[in-house]
């Protein structure tokens, strides 16, 4: 109903309203901790001009790390391009998909059936959780954060599929499970969970 989509945006405004005020300090910090190595690599890849730049920033040192990421550099790279120094934009960008992904919980957790004011209190609680300070501050994640909007999004789009039959959605809900696996590979995890719901029965 138009009443509760109103109740919906003023909620999630001032969500984000707090959540702005309470990182807003933050906001002047350049990137810190892992940002340092990707910056590192940056500069060095535009310095050499025998350094072919996109395919070394996706293949970034996969064997060192023992981890198969291809969009996380990329990423990192193209705030880095986008950016540079004005460091305000990667917090403001890392809000963002933050804030993106409560929205995308709120939509998954009226799939699966919880109650609009049960999901409206979880979310208050899991957007300013302590434990969360890190994702919000620590910029150098956000292909964590893109990851996590891409593998639920990709789920969403799958349950569509499911009660619709329409090919469209599953393949646009494979693309996003794509984004997702190239952001963080834990997420190939998910052709077993989709094979669990494919023959669960539920909805």
């Amino acid at each position: 109903s138009m009443k509760g989509q109103r109740a919906l945006i003023i909620y999630f405004t001032l969500l984000f309203i707090l959540l702005a005020i309470l990182i807003f300090p933050t906001f002047s910090n350049p990137p810190h901790v892992d940002y340092w190595e990707a910056f590192f690599t940056f500069h060095q890849v535009r310095a050499d001009s025998d350094l072919s730049v996109w395919p070394y920033v996706v293949n970034h040192d996969p064997w060192r790390h023992g981890t198969f990421r291809p969009l996380a550099y990329t990423i990192l790279y193209i705030e880095h391009l986008l950016f540079g120094g004005r460091f305000i934009f990667n917090h403001l960008s890392n809000l963002f998909f933050y804030g993106l992904t409560l929205i995308l919980l709120y939509f998954l957790g009226l799939r699966l059936g919880a109650r609009k004011l049960e999901l409206a209190g979880f979310l208050s609680i899991f957007a300013v959780l302590y434990s969360h300070y890190d994702i919000l501050t620590l910029t150098f994640h956000i292909f964590l954060i893109i990851g996590l909007c891409g593998f639920i999004t990709g789920l969403l789009l799958y349950f569509h599929y499911r009660d619709r039959g329409n090919i469209i959605f599953l393949i646009t809900s494979g693309i996003f499970f794509l984004l997702a696996m190239f952001c963080y590979e834990s997420f190939i995890f998910w052709p077993p969970a989709i094979i669990i719901l494919l023959y669960s029965g539920g909805k």
